[in-house]
Protein backbone atom coordinates (compact mmCIF):
# COMPACT_ATOMS: atom_id res chain seq x y z
CA UNK A 1 0.00 0.00 0.00
CA UNK A 2 2.68 2.54 0.92
CA UNK A 3 4.48 1.95 -2.33
CA UNK A 4 1.47 2.88 -3.98
CA UNK A 5 1.14 6.36 -2.24
CA UNK A 6 4.49 7.11 -2.27
CA UNK A 7 4.59 6.21 -6.50
CA UNK A 8 1.30 8.58 -6.86
CA UNK A 9 3.11 11.26 -4.97
CA UNK A 10 6.19 10.73 -7.07
CA UNK A 11 4.29 10.81 -10.20
CA UNK A 12 2.64 13.94 -9.07
CA UNK A 13 5.54 15.81 -8.08
CA UNK A 14 7.30 15.33 -11.55
CA UNK A 15 3.84 16.40 -13.97
CA UNK A 16 3.46 19.35 -11.24
CA UNK A 17 7.62 19.91 -12.45
CA UNK A 18 7.29 19.28 -15.97
CA UNK A 19 4.20 21.71 -16.24
CA UNK A 20 5.80 24.37 -14.67
CA UNK A 21 8.99 24.07 -16.54
CA UNK A 22 6.92 23.70 -19.79
CA UNK A 23 4.71 27.11 -18.92
CA UNK A 24 8.05 28.88 -18.18
CA UNK A 25 10.16 27.71 -21.27
CA UNK A 26 7.38 28.39 -23.12
CA UNK A 27 6.78 32.00 -22.06
CA UNK A 28 10.90 32.68 -21.47
CA UNK A 29 10.30 35.97 -23.91
CA UNK A 30 7.91 37.60 -21.77
CA UNK A 31 8.50 39.71 -19.22
CA UNK A 32 6.74 37.30 -16.70
CA UNK A 33 6.28 33.46 -16.52
CA UNK A 34 2.46 33.21 -15.17
CA UNK A 35 3.64 30.07 -13.29
CA UNK A 36 7.16 28.83 -11.96
CA UNK A 37 8.01 26.09 -9.98
CA UNK A 38 10.03 26.11 -6.66
CA UNK A 39 10.66 22.85 -4.36
CA UNK A 40 12.33 22.17 -0.98
CA UNK A 41 14.10 19.26 0.82
CA UNK A 42 15.70 18.96 4.20
CA UNK A 43 15.78 17.41 7.75
CA UNK A 44 13.06 16.94 9.88
CA UNK A 45 11.55 15.98 12.99
CA UNK A 46 7.97 14.61 13.90
CA UNK A 47 7.41 15.83 17.53
CA UNK A 48 4.28 13.85 18.62
CA UNK A 49 1.92 15.74 20.87
CA UNK A 50 -0.63 15.28 23.22
CA UNK A 51 -1.76 11.47 23.36
CA UNK A 52 0.31 10.65 20.44
CA UNK A 53 2.88 11.45 22.63
CA UNK A 54 2.18 9.47 25.37
CA UNK A 55 2.04 6.81 23.66
CA UNK A 56 5.15 6.88 21.47
CA UNK A 57 7.59 8.76 23.61
CA UNK A 58 10.09 9.14 20.86
CA UNK A 59 10.65 11.85 18.48
CA UNK A 60 10.46 10.97 14.40
CA UNK A 61 13.60 11.57 12.39
CA UNK A 62 13.37 11.94 8.67
CA UNK A 63 12.62 13.88 5.81
CA UNK A 64 10.67 16.65 4.20
CA UNK A 65 9.91 17.40 0.79
CA UNK A 66 8.19 20.11 -1.19
CA UNK A 67 7.04 20.87 -4.82
CA UNK A 68 4.78 23.52 -5.58
CA UNK A 69 3.57 25.93 -8.36
CA UNK A 70 3.41 29.53 -7.78
CA UNK A 71 1.22 32.02 -10.20
CA UNK A 72 3.05 35.43 -10.67
CA UNK A 73 1.85 38.52 -10.01
CA UNK A 74 0.06 37.15 -6.58
CA UNK A 75 1.74 35.83 -3.26
CA UNK A 76 -0.71 32.70 -4.19
CA UNK A 77 1.18 29.09 -4.43
CA UNK A 78 -0.03 25.28 -4.62
CA UNK A 79 1.84 21.93 -4.34
CA UNK A 80 2.41 19.15 -2.65
CA UNK A 81 4.09 18.06 0.64
CA UNK A 82 5.34 14.90 1.78
CA UNK A 83 7.05 13.67 4.80
CA UNK A 84 8.29 10.15 6.19
CA UNK A 85 9.73 9.57 9.26
CA UNK A 86 11.00 6.41 11.70
CA UNK A 87 9.46 6.79 15.30
CA UNK A 88 10.40 3.71 16.50
CA UNK A 89 13.10 0.80 15.89
CA UNK A 90 13.89 -2.74 17.48
CA UNK A 91 17.50 -4.61 16.36
CA UNK A 92 17.40 -7.97 17.67
CA UNK A 93 20.24 -11.00 17.03
CA UNK A 94 18.50 -14.40 16.37
CA UNK A 95 20.20 -18.01 14.74
CA UNK A 96 19.07 -18.13 11.33
CA UNK A 97 17.06 -21.28 11.71
CA UNK A 98 16.85 -23.92 13.78
CA UNK A 99 18.79 -26.63 11.58
CA UNK A 100 22.11 -24.72 11.46
CA UNK A 101 21.65 -23.37 15.56
CA UNK A 102 23.47 -20.62 16.81
CA UNK A 103 26.38 -21.14 13.95
CA UNK A 104 24.61 -18.59 12.03
CA UNK A 105 23.12 -15.53 12.92
CA UNK A 106 20.95 -12.82 11.52
CA UNK A 107 19.62 -9.28 12.26
CA UNK A 108 16.02 -8.51 12.64
CA UNK A 109 14.93 -5.33 12.33
CA UNK A 110 11.89 -3.57 13.12
CA UNK A 111 10.78 -0.38 12.25
CA UNK A 112 7.65 1.84 13.05
CA UNK A 113 7.02 4.74 10.56
CA UNK A 114 4.85 7.31 9.08
CA UNK A 115 4.60 8.93 5.76
CA UNK A 116 2.62 11.83 5.58
CA UNK A 117 1.53 13.37 1.76
CA UNK A 118 -0.45 16.70 1.77
CA UNK A 119 -1.64 19.15 -0.50
CA UNK A 120 -0.30 22.36 0.11
CA UNK A 121 -2.06 26.05 -0.35
CA UNK A 122 0.57 28.39 0.39
CA UNK A 123 1.16 32.33 0.80
CA UNK A 124 4.53 33.53 -0.07
CA UNK A 125 6.25 36.72 -1.52
CA UNK A 126 8.10 35.77 -5.26
CA UNK A 127 11.22 38.12 -4.82
CA UNK A 128 13.08 38.93 -1.75
CA UNK A 129 16.27 38.02 0.28
CA UNK A 130 14.49 36.74 2.44
CA UNK A 131 10.81 34.96 1.60
CA UNK A 132 8.30 34.05 4.41
CA UNK A 133 5.28 32.05 4.16
CA UNK A 134 2.21 30.72 5.52
CA UNK A 135 0.47 27.44 4.25
CA UNK A 136 -2.24 25.17 4.97
CA UNK A 137 -2.06 21.29 4.61
CA UNK A 138 -4.35 18.86 4.15
CA UNK A 139 -3.86 15.19 3.07
CA UNK A 140 -3.38 11.96 5.52
CA UNK A 141 -1.09 9.69 7.37
CA UNK A 142 -0.06 6.15 6.49
CA UNK A 143 1.31 4.30 9.62
CA UNK A 144 3.28 1.30 9.63
CA UNK A 145 5.37 -1.61 10.84
CA UNK A 146 7.99 -3.97 8.83
CA UNK A 147 10.40 -6.22 10.18
CA UNK A 148 13.34 -7.12 7.94
CA UNK A 149 16.01 -9.92 8.34
CA UNK A 150 19.37 -8.61 6.83
CA UNK A 151 22.96 -10.40 6.74
CA UNK A 152 24.40 -9.30 10.19
CA UNK A 153 27.97 -8.37 8.29
CA UNK A 154 25.76 -6.98 5.38
CA UNK A 155 23.65 -4.42 6.63
CA UNK A 156 21.84 -3.73 3.69
CA UNK A 157 21.51 -7.20 2.80
CA UNK A 158 17.72 -8.16 3.08
CA UNK A 159 17.32 -11.75 3.23
CA UNK A 160 13.22 -11.26 3.73
CA UNK A 161 10.67 -8.57 4.98
CA UNK A 162 6.89 -8.46 5.95
CA UNK A 163 4.68 -5.72 6.97
CA UNK A 164 3.05 -6.37 10.71
CA UNK A 165 1.07 -3.68 11.09
CA UNK A 166 -0.82 -0.73 9.11
CA UNK A 167 -3.33 2.06 9.72
CA UNK A 168 -4.62 4.96 7.28
CA UNK A 169 -6.16 8.25 8.45
CA UNK A 170 -6.98 11.50 7.81
CA UNK A 171 -4.81 14.66 8.43
CA UNK A 172 -4.30 18.92 8.29
CA UNK A 173 -2.96 21.48 9.51
CA UNK A 174 -0.67 24.68 8.98
CA UNK A 175 2.72 25.40 8.61
CA UNK A 176 5.14 28.81 8.64
CA UNK A 177 8.72 29.01 7.84
CA UNK A 178 10.92 31.55 5.55
CA UNK A 179 12.78 31.33 2.49
CA UNK A 180 16.51 32.77 2.61
CA UNK A 181 18.08 33.61 -0.17
CA UNK A 182 21.90 31.99 -0.92
CA UNK A 183 22.08 31.92 -4.43
CA UNK A 184 20.62 34.68 -6.79
CA UNK A 185 20.89 34.01 -10.85
CA UNK A 186 20.72 37.04 -12.95
CA UNK A 187 18.25 38.16 -15.49
CA UNK A 188 18.69 35.86 -18.73
CA UNK A 189 21.12 33.78 -17.26
CA UNK A 190 21.73 30.20 -18.64
CA UNK A 191 20.15 27.92 -15.42
CA UNK A 192 16.71 26.44 -14.99
CA UNK A 193 17.22 28.20 -11.44
CA UNK A 194 16.01 31.31 -10.66
CA UNK A 195 17.85 31.25 -6.91
CA UNK A 196 18.27 28.36 -3.97
CA UNK A 197 17.40 29.53 -0.26
CA UNK A 198 17.99 28.00 3.10
CA UNK A 199 14.70 26.81 4.16
CA UNK A 200 13.76 26.93 7.46
CA UNK A 201 10.21 25.25 8.42
CA UNK A 202 7.61 24.33 10.81
CA UNK A 203 4.48 22.71 10.42
CA UNK A 204 1.59 21.78 13.41
CA UNK A 205 -0.06 18.82 11.86
CA UNK A 206 -3.52 17.29 13.24
CA UNK A 207 -4.01 13.38 12.97
CA UNK A 208 -7.39 11.75 13.28
CA UNK A 209 -7.07 8.98 15.94
CA UNK A 210 -5.39 5.69 13.94
CA UNK A 211 -3.70 2.16 15.51
CA UNK A 212 -0.07 1.62 15.42
CA UNK A 213 2.79 -0.47 17.04
CA UNK A 214 4.78 0.21 19.86
CA UNK A 215 8.37 -0.52 18.48
CA UNK A 216 11.11 -0.03 21.19
CA UNK A 217 14.24 -2.15 21.92
CA UNK A 218 12.86 -5.65 23.80
CA UNK A 219 10.32 -5.13 21.09
CA UNK A 220 8.54 -8.85 21.50
CA UNK A 221 6.62 -9.61 18.00
CA UNK A 222 4.65 -12.27 19.48
CA UNK A 223 3.08 -9.94 21.87
CA UNK A 224 2.88 -6.53 19.88
CA UNK A 225 1.62 -3.18 21.56
CA UNK A 226 -0.93 -2.11 19.70
CA UNK A 227 -1.65 1.13 20.72
CA UNK A 228 -4.58 3.76 19.48
CA UNK A 229 -4.62 7.77 19.48
CA UNK A 230 -4.77 10.73 17.48
CA UNK A 231 -1.74 11.72 15.42
CA UNK A 232 -1.05 14.97 16.19
CA UNK A 233 2.64 16.09 15.30
CA UNK A 234 4.89 19.18 15.32
CA UNK A 235 7.12 18.95 12.15
CA UNK A 236 10.70 21.40 12.82
CA UNK A 237 13.01 20.94 9.52
CA UNK A 238 15.75 22.88 7.65
CA UNK A 239 16.94 22.49 4.20
CA UNK A 240 17.39 23.94 0.91
CA UNK A 241 14.95 25.11 -1.54
CA UNK A 242 15.20 26.18 -5.02
CA UNK A 243 13.15 28.74 -7.72
CA UNK A 244 13.02 27.69 -11.11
Amino acid sequence: MIQRFASLALVLCVLALTATVSVHAQSQDATESPVTAQGSIGFALGVPTGAFNQNVENLGYGINAYIGAEFAGTPFGIGLDFSFFTFGRSTRNVPFSETVGGAVRVDVVTTSSIVQPHLVFRMQPDEGVVRPYLEGLFGFKYLFTDTRVQDERREREEIASSRNFDDFTLSGGAGAGADIRLLHAPPNAETPFRGIYLNIGFQYVLGREAEYLYVSEGYDPDNPDIRRSTTNMIVPSIGISMQF
